[in-house]
């Protein structure tokens, strides 16, 4: 995506255009998820705030701390000199939008272990409420009889 030639006004379009055209449905992002964590990550800590507004947003779908690589400097400045300066309302609203798309299925879980489904529901709860409660309807009718779900759930508070 990036062409240091074709300076901010390219990169800008090529980014809203990635962000508009990004799939919604859990399993078709493929190497775009990768992509798509890496830049919300480089984008929040571009804006040099070490206050995360979505603190479980961050902890369980972004986890910050398994992508740090040594081109976390060079993608940032590119992002500082190439980046709209609305970029992060961009890229948090495609997750506002998306994320209840993109939260584990239960019925994909291995063991009944349902610890990643409650923590991206606890995330999806912080960063869109009003799907995350129509995720929790649809949970509480489809996957009522799986008592390990819900416990996992009000571990994470969610119940």
């Amino acid at each position: 995506m990036a062409d240091r030639h074709k300076g901010p006004a390219w990169f800008q379009q090529q980014l809203l255009q990635w962000l508009a055209q990004l799939p919604a449905k859990q399993g078709t992002l493929g190497a775009d998820f990768a992509f798509l964590r890496l830049l919300t990550k480089d984008v929040w800590e571009r804006r040099g705030s070490n206050d995360t507004p979505y603190p479980q947003f961050f902890q369980f779908v972004i986890a910050p701390r398994d992508l740090s690589t040594r081109d976390d400097v060079s993608r940032q400045g590119y992002l500082q000199q190439y980046a709209m300066d609305d970029v992060w309302d961009h890229v948090i609203a495609y997750w506002q939008g998306n994320l209840h798309h993109l939260v584990p299925r239960p019925e994909q879980a291995e063991k009944s272990i349902y610890t990643k489904h409650a923590q991206w529901m606890a995330a999806l709860q912080e960063l869109a409420p009003a799907a995350y409660t129509t995720l929790l309807k649809q949970w509480q009718v489809a996957h009522k009889r799986r008592i390990n779900l819900w416990k996992a759930m009000a571990e994470q508070g969610l119940t």
